[in-house]
């Protein structure tokens, strides 16, 4: 009977080692595509910065032309109604 107990035991063992074996097999298999998913992420993230930055100076420049414009305006009216402010 003991024979017995120890051979479940050593099979349960046996089962309990071949889980884990698999386990671990199947976290290197999604660690590794983590990692491709991370790099592309990466240059996903890399082309959304530069677009960002892009944006950017386009809203610089667009504001300069505003503030120039405005300059442009006030100075017209100046022109046009000599001074005269409301």
């Amino acid at each position: 009977m003991t024979d017995r107990i120890e051979a479940k035991i050593d099979a349960l063992a046996n089962a309990v080692a071949s889980g884990f074996k698999e386990l671990r097999g199947e976290m290197g298999e999604l660690r590794g595509e983590m990692g491709e998913v991370r790099n592309e992420l990466s240059g996903e993230i890399k082309i959304v910065d530069q677009k960002v930055d892009s944006l950017r100076t386009e809203m610089i420049a667009m504001h300069f032309d505003y503030k120039k414009i405005i300059a442009r305006v006030e100075k017209l009216g100046l022109t046009a109604f000599g001074g005269i402010q409301e």
